[in-house]
């Protein structure tokens, strides 16, 4: 999901809880490691996921915004809580982001979490890259479609700066 363009809604289940399965709607977004860093996202609380997290059958890292610390563990610490969203995958919060405003610029988002990108996945299908360059712009955004041809000819290619989106 890029910030400001799109939300994936997901429901979200706290084991323990009376709520009906994936009665709590919340806004999740599918990411790599690199992630934080690239969107400078800081991880307020303890620490974002490494690239050993992945979504599998067992239970992922998420890193989820203090709005859904707030909202599902009030008063509480939500580091090493766990709940289920989307097909019933387990998530245990590792880290505790800022709230943002990825979908709607000066509104926050909500409960919102963080979780890794399976790269084997169907997920990974539709996937962004985002990339932050100190160089030359215009010659690192013209160099992206060779680079992943060379990785992937089969892959379609477009660009566009964080501005123009």
């Amino acid at each position: 999901m890029l910030p400001c363009v799109t939300g994936d809604f997901t429901g979200v289940t706290i084991p323990g809880t009376r709520s009906e399965p994936g009665e709590t709607q919340t806004v999740t977004n599918l990411v790599s490691p690199d992630y934080f860093k690239t969107m400078e996202v800081p991880i307020i609380r303890d620490r974002a996921f490494d690239e050993h997290a992945t979504r599998t059958a067992g239970t992922a890292s998420a890193v989820i915004s203090l709005a859904m610390a707030r909202r599902f563990w009030p008063g509480q610490d939500a580091l090493g809580k766990e709940f289920s969203a989307g097909r019933d995958q387990m998530y245990q919060v590792v880290g505790i982001a800022p709230d943002l405003q990825n979908l709607h610029l000066g509104q926050s988002d909500g409960p919102f979490f963080y979780a890794p990108l399976a790269a084997t996945s169907s997920d990974a299908v539709d996937a962004k890259i985002l990339m932050r360059t100190a160089a030359n712009r215009p010659a690192a955004v013209s160099a992206i479609p060779g680079i992943v041809r060379q990785l992937d000819a089969n892959v379609i290619v477009t660009t566009e700066s964080y501005e123009q989106i």
